[in-house]
């Protein structure tokens, strides 16, 4: 069984699982997925991953720094000649009881 490389960030740091417990990305799916293939150090199809991240987070009403996400996706995939890239958005931390977005 071979060892994949992984690059973990979290709030775009490296690592930084503490606040994980109480996402309700985690406990309720409340948030977006992409996965992008990377080639070459550059993510495929970006302009189409960007339009239906942005019309994700407008139906869902999630405020994100897009420009700021998608720079940190160009970095990452810079470091790597072939990947897969999984970018996953989420409202946050449950800081009420309920589904309802607090």
């Amino acid at each position: 069984m071979s060892t994949l490389p992984i690059e973990i960030r979290a709030d775009g740091q490296p690592g930084g699982t503490q606040g994980w417990p109480l996402d309700r990305g985690l406990h309720d799916g409340d948030g977006l997925l992409e996965t992008m293939v990377v080639r070459g150090g550059r993510v495929r199809f970006t302009a189409l991953h960007r339009a239906r991240l942005a019309r994700g987070l407008a139906r869902l009403h999630i405020e994100l720094d897009e420009e700021a996400t998608w720079r940190e996706a160009g970095d990452v995939a810079t470091r790597h000649a072939g990947a897969l890239l999984k970018l996953l958005v989420t409202r946050g931390d449950a800081t009420e009881r309920g589904y309802a977005p607090n």
